[in-house]
Order: structure tokens, then C-alpha cells, then sequence
């Protein structure tokens, strides 16, 4: 957190004229005149002065400055300080702006946000604007054979006005550019070259500046800069190559091309560590973790049909009577004192959290865990299922209304007299505060009582991008309103220890590359919102379904039939959350897929088939992936979330066959195999390695970040330089 009163310096802002030595004052100069010589009996003169950058009460990046006016009477002075406003930095999706500098010197750039010497900004003069600005400062001279040189410099000094005649100073906060223009003004012949420097811009969005304390999001503020300058150097390139031709300095162009080439590998080195580490996986050696989490242990002695599940490294029933698993579902009823209506609105456990005991949920909530996770040491997933309320107030629409309904009404009988707009607003603190609190605590104890667990909440985070029905333009995307509202639960994320989004499939979906975009932005959230705060990201582990969801009554009335999914989308689901990074897949089903011998048998086969076979797929290769990328110190996952790249093993180096009762994948990745995963993935290492394959301790990591500073802030400055001279 940055603040305080800042420099007592005093800056200088540019004045009109010519402004310096013993020259005669003209017109419009006399302030300028007065300043520099300190003239007794001169007019009131400006001086400015700022504090520190620091965060408001709203958590934006904001700048106070103020004038101070010193009237000169008899030789004495009396200074008159006054704040003039407080500025917000924008805060905006990071970008890339060309600025070719002007000869009217109305926009001035200087100080970088991400460099050693911490944050700081710029004020644009003419647009009236606070920037963040990258340091890169580049110096162009050129020369015509027989003609004047064309000189522009960029310099920066401490703030205090230059002595000599010839430079007028620009004030830039905690830097001056001076800006040698005696060849200008003395010359006739002379000329300046307006786009002779090209200087660019990167604005950085609110949470890097939030975080720009910490070392990660520093380098990661700094990629983007540099993600979209090498993006762009071939369009800087032209522009310097059309200015060359125009006076006559041409080179050969394999020199500039052949610098680029030298500078990729400084970028490569750059690159590393975009990703936060995230914890080992449970089971050593499997960066994917398969979960069968549906109730099929009833097939056997009602249906004859007996299930071989070794491929999951997890198998656990969500009914109620099954004990001691690795996967623990509470519902409702299995946790401490849930409060919730029933559909019919009865409250139970007072309705509503701000209505219920906390206390007493909390002293319950050990008998529940007591039964279900026996042993306090245990290993495995507790995921906690409480659908029935949202903790975002706004989020609680149809049939959850009641939850606002009631929550209105509580606030109204308490303050007959409020008007409506009050009562609504109470309500929504009151339930939204209480319901934070419910669930963090709840997650707390239990983080407490049984530390070896991965928790999390059911279905969170959402992305609500169900809008594909009636709507051709679907691209699956998460809402924008949503992303803020998940950005809003930042509270549950960091205290969650595991994150448990659905990516269950509609009828309406299948066999449509909607159904891809469906599932893939979802997990894109997910894997968005683990990595939110501080310490390492926590796994995603999606639920998913060998079926599709469906409400269409069997002939007989008595259950939904059950639709498999086809291998598309198969590859739709698994294949893309695999490919996204997710730390293991759960495969859930109710007690319909135990409701009859036909239900029980499809499923059977179509787990020794297709389903079989694509789960053998998809684990091997991200296993082979982790081995041959990460040392099996990471896991791979795609370095574009957006391609439709996949962790599948080739077919022209394996084959997937059965051996008795168990499918083996058989084969070996060759050299070809290999490259499509370097080019197309990368690693999220584990806690306590670093670098592109997870090689290197991150204890020894510190002289890392060292080296990768200095290139960041001289050598590439450099290479950039000379690629653009």
C-alpha cells in the first residue's frame, strides 16, 4: 500500500516563451521570468506541489496535487496553499497506445509503474488524464549527407531547473525531460523529426496496480508491455523505415530482423512464471485425478451388473449411508445447521442467515464431520453443496426470491416507519454480510477439523452462461456483470482450498461446437478465479456427467431416460477441461443410473467403450505431458486457452487395447509428438519449483528474478533501440 504526504520539491510546469538567462521578458513570460530570477517585484508566480500516489476509500489508485501561490509584497512573501482535485488513474483492460511524440511537447511521458523503483504515473497535460507508463525511453538521430542533423533527446534528471540557456524544462512529476532546442530555434535549416521516437504506453488494469507490491504480478504487468511491443515491432519497424527513406538513411534490413532474432530469447526468458504454482496433486504421479461420484454400487445386487472402475483413482457414493471416502458430499442436512426454506417456505434453521444461529451451527457442525470424515488425518475432497441461497443478494432470482422476499420483510417489521428504498438496501447488507459470514466460517472450522481435506463450495463458481437456447450468436462467453460479481467473492476464493465448478452438459448442446464454448469458459473462470489472492492457486475440479442433462420421462413414466454423450462431446467436457489445466474431473450421477437393468447395463458398457477408452486417452497423455515437459513437477496445461488443442495421445505412436477386464494404453510418444506439446502447452508447476519445466528450486529462484529485472529494464531497452535506429 503506497501513500503518505510525498516530495516537497517543487515542480515546474511549462510556461509560454522562450523562459531562461537574462533575456528581456516578453509578453506572457513574466511569470516564467519571475520564477527563474526571483524577481521582487514580479506578479504572483505558481508553484506546484504533489503527494504520493496512494489507494482511496474505494480502493482506486488515485494523485492529489495543489497550488501553492507565493505573492511577493516589499520584498516578503506569503505562500497560500490549496488543494485543486484528486485524480483517479483509469482503471482499464491493459492496452497498447502508439504515441508519436509531437514537437508541440503536449504530452510528456516518463516513470514506469513495474520498474524497481515501484509504481508511479504520468499526467497528460492536454487530456487532463493520469497514465501508467512503461520505462522505455528511446533517443533517434538522424543525419541528411550535406544537410542539418535532426536530433531529438529524451533525459532524465532530479527535478531542479537546468542552468543552461538552451533547455527549457517540462515538469514530470519526479523526472524532467529536457529537450534540446537550440538547433531549432538558431537554424533555419534545421528540422524536426515529429515521429523520430516512438515511445509507447501500456495502461495497466486496477488489480496489477493493487498488486504491484508483489513480485509476480509485477513481471506479469511487464509481459503484457512486452507481449504487445514484439507484436508490434514490425509495425514500428515500417514506420522507422518509411522516415529513413524520407531523408535518405537507409540499412540493411537482415540487420534489424537479425536483432529481433537475438531479442526472442531474452522474451522467452521473460515469459517464465506467468502461471501461479499450485499445490501437488493427492495421488503421486497423476496430475489428473479421475472421480466416480454416482451411486452405481446398487447395480450390482439389484441388477446383476457389476462395474470395473479402476481407472478412478477416487470411487464414492453420494447417498447418504456411505462413510469413510475420499470424495465427502455434504449436502444440506450433513453440515451443522443450514439455514434454507423448503419449497413450500418453511423455514428451517431460521430461513435466513441472518436469521439463523451461528454459533449453534458451528458447535454442530463436528458431529457431522465425526461421521462422514472418520479419520482427521485423511486425505481427499470435501465438497460442501448448499444450493439453495446465493451469497450475492442480486444473484438470488427465481425461485430463490424468497431469500430477498423474506429478507425485506424481516427489515420492514423491525423499522415500520423506513421508506422501501431503505428497507431493500438494509435487507441486502444485512443477508449479504450474514451469509459471507456463514460460509466462511463454516469453511474455517472445517479447514480446522479436518486440515487435509481440499475444501470447497459446490457449483463455485458459476459463470451463468446459459443463454444458448434461442440464441445463434452464442460464444459461451461468462457475462461481464458476472465476472464482476464472481470478482466480488474474492472472500470465498482465498479461503477455499479447492474450487468445484459444473460443466454439465443440456441435451440442447450436444454434438455443437456451442457445447465447447459452453464448458470452455466456464473452466476458464474457474482456473481465472484459483489463482485470485495471495499464495498458490488452488486445484479445479469439475463435476461433470457420462450423460447429458435431461427431463424427458422414460415411456412408463417413472424416470428421465439417460442420453450418454457422444464422443464429441466427450472431448467437449473431459477433453477441454483437461487441456485447461483442471487438477481432476468427478463424474456424478443421481440414483436414476441405478433404476433399472437396461439403465445400469448401457452405462456399464459405455464405461468399458467409449468412455473407457477416452479417460485412458486423456490421462495418459496428461501424464506423459507432465513427465516430459515438467519432470512431473507441474502439469501441462494449453499456453492459448482459446485453441482447440487437446491432451491426446497420437494414434500413429499408440493404440489403446484390452486386456482382460482392464484397457492399457500402449506405445510411446515420438519426437513429432513431443513437439506439438512444446508448442501447444505449457507448465503450472507445483509448489516449490519454477521455470519453464518446473526444473528449478524456487528457494534458488531469487537470482532469477534478479537477472530477469535486468534484462527487463537494460538489455531489452537496448535491442529495442537499435532495432528501431
Amino acid at each position: 500500500m503506497m501513500g503518505g504526504s510525498g516530495s516537497k520539491g517543487k515542480g515546474y510546469w511549462p510556461f509560454s516563451g522562450s523562459g531562461g538567462g537574462d533575456e528581456p521578458a516578453k509578453d506572457g513570460q513574466e511569470q516564467s521570468l519571475a520564477r527563474v530570477r526571483s524577481v521582487r517585484n514580479a506578479t504572483p508566480f505558481v508553484f506546484t506541489r504533489r503527494s504520493s500516489l496512494y489507494f482511496d476509500e474505494d480502493g482506486d489508485l488515485a494523485h492529489e496535487f495543489y497550488e501553492e501561490t507565493v505573492v511577493t509584497k516589499n520584498g516578503r512573501k506569503k505562500a497560500k496553499l490549496k488543494r485543486i482535485n484528486k485524480n483517479l488513474i483509469p482503471q482499464i483492460p491493459s492496452s497498447l497506445i502508439f504515441l508519436p511524440t509531437a514537437g508541440s511537447w503536449t504530452r510528456l511521458l516518463c516513470s514506469a509503474p513495474v520498474s524497481l523503483g515501484g509504481l508511479d504515473a504520468l499526467y497528460d497535460h492536454r487530456n487532463r488524464e493520469y497514465l501508467a507508463k512503461f520505462d522505455f525511453y528511446l533517443e533517434h538521430i538522424m543525419k541528411d549527407s550535406g544537410g542539418p542533423s535532426r536530433t531529438f533527446r529524451l533525459e532524465f534528471r532530479r527535478c531542479s531547473r537546468s542552468p543552461q540557456k538552451d533547455q527549457v524544462a517540462f515538469e514530470c512529476f519526479n523526472r524532467r525531460v529536457l529537450y534540446n532546442k537550440q538547433s531549432f530555434a538558431d537554424r533555419q535549416d534545421a528540422m524536426f523529426v515529429e515521429v523520430s521516437v516512438l515511445c509507447f504506453l501500456c495502461k495497466i488494469p486496477r488489480k496489477q496496480l493493487l498488486s504491484q507490491q508483489r513480485r509476480g504480478n509485477k513481471r506479469k504487468a511487464v509481459q503484457l508491455c512486452l507481449l504487445a511491443m514484439i507484436a508490434s515491432l514490425r509495425h514500428w519497424r515500417s514506420e522507422m523505415r518509411n522516415i529513413t527513406r524520407l531523408f535518405g538513411t537507409t540499412r540493411p534490413e537482415w540487420v534489424s530482423w537479425l536483432q529481433l532474432l537475438f531479442l526472442m530469447p531474452f522474451w522467452t526468458c521473460l515469459k517464465a512464471q506467468q502461471l501461479k504454482n499450485t499445490r501437488w496433486p493427492l495421488y503421486s504421479g497423476k496430475p489428473l485425478l479421475l472421480a466416480w461420484n454416482a451411486p452405481t454400487e446398487d447395480c450390482r445386487p439389484r441388477h446383476d451388473v457389476n462395474f470395473q472402475l479402476d481407472q478412478f483413482q477416487i470411487v464414492a457414493s453420494p447417498n447418504e449411508g456411505f462413510t469413510k471416502q475420499n470424495l465427502t458430499i455434504f449436502y444440506h442436512d450433513r453440515l451443522g445447521l443450514y439455514p434454507y426454506f423448503e419449497a413450500d417456505g418453511t423455514p428451517v434453521n431460521g430461513g435466513l442467515p441472518q436469521a439463523a444461529s451461528l454459533m449453534q451451527h458451528l458447535e454442530q457442525m463436528p458431529d457431522g464431520l465425526k461421521k462422514y470424515i472418520k479419520d482427521p488425518t485423511a486425505k481427499g475432497l470435501a465438497v460442501i453443496d448448499w444450493e439453495e441461497w446465493r451469497p450475492l443478494w442480486i444473484r438470488n432470482w427465481a425461485p430463490k426470491d424468497i431469500y430477498r422476499e423474506r429478507s425485506r420483510r424481516l427489515v420492514a417489521e423491525k423499522n415500520p416507519t423506513w421508506p422501501q428504498d431503505r428497507v431493500a438496501k438494509v435487507a441486502q447488507q444485512e443477508f449479504e454480510l450474514s451469509a459471507q459470514k456463514f460460509m466462511l466460517e463454516t469453511l474455517r472450522l472445517a479447514k480446522s477439523l479436518r486440515p487435509q481435506q481440499l475444501w470447497g463450495f459446490y457449483l463455485f463458481p458459476d459463470c451463468y452462461n446459459h443463454n444458448y437456447q434461442n440464441n445463434q450468436n452464442y460464444t459461451g462467453r461468462c457475462p461481464d456483470v458476472e465476472v464482476t460479481r464472481n470478482d466480488q467473492l474474492k472472500w470465498l476464493w482465498t479461503e477455499s482450498t479447492a474450487l468445484f465448478p459444473s460443466i454439465y452438459m443440456g441435451k440442447t448442446l450436444k454434438d455443437k461446437p456451442s457445447g465447447r464454448q459452453f464448458v470452455r469458459n466456464r473452466v476458464k473462470e474457474g482456473m481465472r478465479l484459483a489463482s485470485v489472492g495471495n499464495g498458490s492457486a488452488r486445484p479445479v475440479f469439475v463435476y461433470t456427467r457420462p450423460t447429458y442433462l435431461s427431463n424427458t420421462p422414460t415411456s412408463n413414466g417413472n424416470s428421465p431416460e439417460l442420453l450418454l454423450l457422444t464422443e464429441m462431446d466427450l472431448v467437449s467436457t473431459i477433453g477441454e477441461s483437461v487441456a485447461l489445466g483442471v487438477a481432476g474431473v468427478i463424474l456424478w450421477g443421481d440414483s436414476n443410473y441405478a433404476s433399472s437393468h437396461t439403465t445400469c447395463s448401457n452405462l456399464n458398457e459405455y464405461l468399458r467403450g467409449p468412455l473407457g477408452r477416452y479417460l485412458l486417452n486423456v490421462t495418459s497423455a496428461a501424464e506423459q505431458c507432465s513427465r516430459n515437459l515438467c519432470g512431473f513437477r507441474g502439469r501441462c496445461l494449453r499456453k492459448h486457452p482459446d485453441t482447440d488443442t487437446y491432451l491426446h495421445l497420437s494414434p500413429n505412436t499408440h493404440s489403446i487395447e484390452r486386456q482382460g477386464n482392464t484397457l492399457k494404453a500402449l506405445g510411446k510418444m515420438g519426437e513429432q509428438e513431443l513437439t506439438r506439446l512444446r508448442d501447444e502447452f505449457q507448465c503450472q508447476c507445483y509448489n516449490g519449483y519454477v521455470g519453464d519445466d518446473c526444473s528449478r528450486s524456487e528457494a534458488g529462484n531469487s537470482a532469477t528474478v534478479v537477472w530477469t529485472t535486468f534484462l527487463q529494464v537494460l538489455l531489452l531497452p537496448l535491442f529495442l533501440m537499435g532495432f528501431l535506429h
